[in-house]
């Protein structure tokens, strides 16, 4: 909405506006987890303001990073590039009439890897801690 009203927003380059989105999208995140708009307000205000480095405040920080969390968020960056060359090479892979034999074992292993990694967030899903489903809040 407001792109709307400020058009030079969508001529930024593509590395700013990208940037923009996930600006505004973690700004979504809190306003939507917060319980009120004022602890959601209060909540944006101390993400910008009032840096605290004291040892209380960075082991908060230092809590969340273990190894399991720093694969992970290494795999997510990965991920997040570009990945036009495996699109592509999926679709042809697709589109072909007769796959080779090397193509095949590409697309099972790829199903198999997607199955698996599925199956292994659902048990550290239910082995976590209490995780509600975000809805019943409402």
């Amino acid at each position: 909405m407001f792109e709307e009203f400020v058009p030079i927003i969508k001529k930024l380059p593509k590395f700013v506006s990208h940037i923009y989105t996930l600006f505004i999208v973690t700004i979504g995140f809190v306003i939507f987890r917060a319980d009120t708009l004022t602890l959601g307000l209060s909540y944006i205000s101390r993400m910008f303001t009032g840096f605290d480095f004291s040892d209380t405040a960075m082991s908060y920080v230092a809590e969340p990073l273990t190894p399991f969390f720093i694969t992970m968020f290494a795999a997510a960056i990965i991920c997040c590039g570009p990945t036009r060359r495996l699109t592509q090479k999926v679709k042809s892979l697709e589109t072909a009439e007769v796959l080779t034999k090397s193509g095949k074992i590409i697309q099972s292993s790829s199903f198999i890897f997607a199955v698996s990694l599925l199956m292994w967030c659902i048990v550290r899903l239910t082995g976590g801690s209490y995780n509600p489903f975000i809805y019943f809040r409402f």
